[in-house]
């Protein structure tokens, strides 16, 4: 059988085309990368001009879908990513969930390389939702943060009044819920689990359609209640100030703005990726890492 030599990296965008023109860019360097992208509806751009010799390994999905910050259409966007993906039947090592604001600390070439030489592990760390008193009011109650009229006060209006009406009812699923950072790295074969899952069972992707945020545990809730919690990082137990973005474990993140004074914290770092940069005041930041790193 061939070996899965290939790495699939999907990428969630929103705003900054420079910037994510340069982010994919950056991840075809390496032959044995593809990158699958997703524009939020709600850009006045869909695409971003990617030089000629690197097009064929870019996808565009072409369904776009309406994100709302802490809804979950996000969640069904990341599923579309990995539909997509996995339907190349490439094959594919690892599959990397980005954002368009992500950059690479590393060259492809040796984030492939760390990738294959951890063939069954998977970069998702996460803790048990219901051992924090803040998250765990993310999924008991119900929340309406995708719009239902679209934009605008009578909208806001029916959503807050929706949620103070239901606020006596307590939510209750059969799982247990995992909670950690949005953006990870898994093998195909558990990628491939994800989708048969969703697939066969609609209950939990129906449940988290009126939760918070749950980008940072619909996936890790699948994942830690799998056949694959053992090629996971052991579950992060819960402390004061702890928070899912921190548990990222691909990424540098809350660096208070990414210029370049972070750099000294980069380059010391053992993180593939660098979090919430942008194309004008990271610019500096991003010519040293491609320079140094």
């Amino acid at each position: 059988m061939k070996e899965k030599s290939r790495v699939a990296y999907l990428i969630l965008a929103h705003t900054d085309p420079e910037q994510l023109k340069r982010l994919v860019i950056r991840l075809l360097d390496h032959s044995e990368a593809d990158v699958f992208v997703h524009v939020d509806r709600k850009t006045a751009w869909g695409q971003v001009e990617i030089p000629a010799p690197l097009r064929s390994r870019v996808v565009w999905l072409d369904n776009r879908i309406t994100i709302w910050w802490a809804g979950s259409h996000i969640v069904q966007a990341t599923i579309a990513l990995l539909r997509a993906a996995l339907a190349k039947q490439e094959l594919y090592s690892h599959i990397v969930l980005l954002s368009g604001l992500d950059y690479p600390l590393l060259p492809s070439a040796k984030i492939h390389e760390r990738l294959l030489a951890n063939p069954h592990h998977q970069w998702m760390s996460a803790m048990l939702l219901s051992d924090s008193p803040i998250h765990s009011r993310h999924v008991d109650r119900f929340w309406f943060e995708d719009r239902i009229l679209g934009e605008g006060v009578p909208d806001k209006l029916l959503r807050k009044a929706l949620e103070v009406l239901l606020l006596p009812v307590k939510r209750q699923s059969k799982q247990a819920f995992y909670i950690g950072s949005q953006w990870w790295a898994l093998s195909a074969e558990c990628a491939l689990y994800l989708l048969s899952s969703i697939d066969s069972n609609t209950e939990l992707l129906n449940f988290v359609q009126y939760t918070f945020a749950p980008d940072e545990y619909f996936f890790h809730t699948l994942v830690y209640n799998s056949p694959f919690r053992d090629q996971c990082p052991p579950v992060v137990q819960w402390k004061e100030g702890l928070s899912p973005y921190t548990m990222a474990d691909l990424h540098m993140v809350d660096l208070g703005g990414a210029t370049i004074d972070c750099y000294p914290t980069l380059k010391g770092s053992n993180k593939l990726f660098i979090r919430k940069v942008t194309s004008n005041k990271s610019q500096t930041l991003l010519d040293r890492i491609d320079q140094d790193l």
